[in-house]
């Protein structure tokens, strides 16, 4: 912890980094069964221990929630896909006691720590969408008529004239289960401390889930700011051919997104050293995307290992391209995007 905390200092006087995301729980929850109480208010003991070794240092510490739905068998309905596998790691967004039990548990940590922003990792999805009971039921309720598991993913398949309409109903069924469950964290958080930050980190599966992108960050939000992470990484690559595909999203997310909506690049370089992803291809795309318009970075500045540090070339390109980043987020605010434009929907690429 004492060489943790020597980092983030080090981190704040050298290079300028001031907000600093925990992460936890570990993601082997996912394999071992889901969490109790007890492990949250670790987390939150955790939170604490660090923000009062840097009382006195001008930094933020947030926390990462990196296991949402994906978080491990319990006692609740697990999402059953399509074709009628069991996803035993990930929990139904629709079951209330999920619903309490989850909320309760980001809770135990806001009470305990005060973090000022939690992100909710991009396990938060329906892992291709939950075919389960709960969500079979509201949907015959919705159509008047029950579906079958077997019967939706026959017409979901085929090229039926139903089909369309039957999949836009199951899309908003699907943005509106995962808004349900951010609407309980957010009101139990309110409980406690409203002016947390609740951001989404946004899925790959966000799109055919529903697009479920805008609800679910509004529902987080309540009355503070919405923000949301906007995907747009490039993982184990660094070809420069690449980079449009892999923030094309990130562009269509700022024009269709609301405007009040922050909205933080994920630059993302895993698995996290330079030598996979080079700095001059972070540099870039960070580049195009504060110039996208975007807010802010979700900055991946470290290694994943025991010396966090011991690779710096992150770092040294954030520290030497730092002002022109900020002139460039300040420029573009007052500007708007031009030229062709491909016309897209969401979900058809």
């Amino acid at each position: 912890a004492d060489q943790m905390i020597g980092y983030i200092k080090e981190m704040r006087i050298r290079y300028g980094f001031r907000r600093f995301m925990l992460t936890a729980p570990s993601k082997e929850f996912r394999y071992t069964g889901f969490p109790d109480r007890s492990v949250f208010e670790a987390i939150g003991r955790d939170i604490v221990s660090v923000k009062k070794a840097l009382a006195g240092v001008d930094v933020e510490i947030g926390w990462w929630c990196v296991t949402t739905i994906r978080i491990g068998k319990g006692p609740f309905q697990s999402i059953v896909r399509m074709n009628g596998s069991i996803a035993n790691e990930a929990c139904c967004p629709l079951d209330k006691n999920y619903q309490k039990t989850f909320s309760e548990h980001v809770a135990t940590v806001v009470r305990i720590a005060r973090p000022f922003w939690i992100n909710f990792e991009d396990d938060y999805h329906l892992n291709g969408g939950c075919f389960c009971p709960l969500h079979l039921e509201e949907f015959a309720r919705r159509q008047g008529k029950y579906y079958p598991r077997e019967v939706l993913q026959e017409l979901f398949n085929s090229n039926r004239p139903e089909r369309f309409k039957l999949l836009e109903t199951w899309g908003k069924l699907s943005r509106e289960s995962l808004a349900e469950l951010a609407a309980s964290v957010r009101k139990a958080v309110d409980e406690i401390a409203p002016e947390t930050r609740l951001c989404l980190c946004q899925s790959g599966a966000s799109e055919r889930e529903g697009n479920f992108t805008e609800i679910v960050t509004k529902a987080f939000a309540g009355k503070t700011r919405p923000a949301v992470r906007v995907r747009g990484a490039s993982y184990f690559s660094d070809t420069p051919q690449d980079i449009p595909l892999s923030i094309f999203s990130t562009l269509w997310d700022r024009q269709t997104l609301p405007a009040d909506f922050e909205l933080i690049h994920e630059s993302d370089t895993f698995p996290h050293t330079r030598f996979f992803i080079s700095s001059s291809k972070l540099k870039t795309m960070m580049t195009a995307v504060l110039a996208y318009g975007l807010d802010d970075s979700l900055f991946y500045a470290t290694q994943y290992l025991e010396n966090p540090l011991e690779e710096r070339g992150y770092c040294e390109m954030f520290l030497a391209e730092a002002k022109r980043f900020a002139t460039l987020r300040s420029v573009a605010k007052k500007s708007r995007v031009e030229g062709c434009e491909i016309f897209r929907r969401p979900g058809t690429s």
